[in-house]
């Protein structure tokens, strides 16, 4: 019985279509929601969730930057304990909720999870980062702390759907 209704709301459901967003340059993919605004930089993109009313004063996003280190080599280890001290620094040691690793379109990468406060939001985040070549790739999924359940798990899809082509 329990099975058949499962069944039932996963055949309800509605499902999220994704849109490709391909940056010829550096040669990578990202699906994103068909829903959700890109707007691309030359080594950043953004993706904006739409806004819930008009009264919706904040839009969930997750953002793509990619960070020359050709002046500055470091290892994934290096950059990843500059990011925890960058973020202690700015929203204090009780900010951090969790740092692991992870992969991302086949590279070993580190999983950040932290809060922070700022104009007069709580704000939760989760990033991802990994380092190919001399280029830091870091994915930033940004939401107030009472939306972060209701669009994690697509940021995360859509985070974790980075290709290299």
């Amino acid at each position: 019985m329990i099975n058949l209704f499962v069944s039932f709301l996963l055949a309800f459901t509605p499902q999220t279509k994704f849109l490709t967003y391909t940056n010829s340059l550096n040669k990578f993919n990202v699906r994103y929601p068909e829903r959700w605004q890109n707007q691309a930089g030359l080594n950043a993109v953004a993706f904006l969730s739409p806004k819930e009313s008009e009264q919706d004063a904040f839009q969930e996003n997750v953002n793509l930057m990619l960070q020359d280190l050709a002046q500055q080599p470091m290892s994934l280890d290096q950059y990843t304990e500059l990011t925890r001290q960058q973020v202690t620094q700015f929203a204090g040691t009780d900010a951090i909720v969790s740092l692991k690793d992870a992969t991302i379109g086949g590279q070993p990468c580190k999983e950040f999870i932290f809060t922070m406060a700022y104009n007069g939001r709580d704000l939760k985040l989760k990033q991802y980062w990994f380092i190919k070549g001399q280029t830091a790739y870091l994915f930033t999924y940004t939401a107030e702390t009472t939306q972060y359940a209701s669009y994690e798990n697509v940021a995360t899809d859509l985070m974790k759907s980075f290709s290299f082509f």
